[in-house]
């Protein structure tokens, strides 16, 4: 992940797509697809009304990026850093 875009309008939905899949949104002249991050680790589909917080984390160079309610920032890791060990009850709090 690279950077953080806030969510400016609401994402064109993708038919037949899985739950976790929001849609595409049109940035830079390119559709990126919307993951929903919450729904994918397995909590309740995020709704667009739900928060004005809501942001998009892009990846850079794949043409997908993930919804999350909020985010402090983007860190990248060195290629020999490992990232700590990440609990569900860390990133339920986070959700709530």
């Amino acid at each position: 992940m690279t950077w953080i875009e806030p969510l400016v309008r609401r994402p064109t939905t993708a038919a037949r797509s899985p739950d976790h899949i929001i849609g595409v949104y049109p940035l830079h002249g390119k559709n990126i697809s919307i993951v929903d991050l919450g729904c994918l680790l397995g909590f309740q589909r995020t709704t667009s009304s739900e928060s004005s917080s809501q942001c998009l984390l892009m990846i850079e160079n794949t043409g997908i990026c993930f919804l999350v309610e909020a985010a402090l920032g983007v860190e990248t890791l060195c290629s020999y850093q490992r990232p700590g060990p990440l609990s569900r009850q860390f990133i339920q709090c986070v959700f709530m």
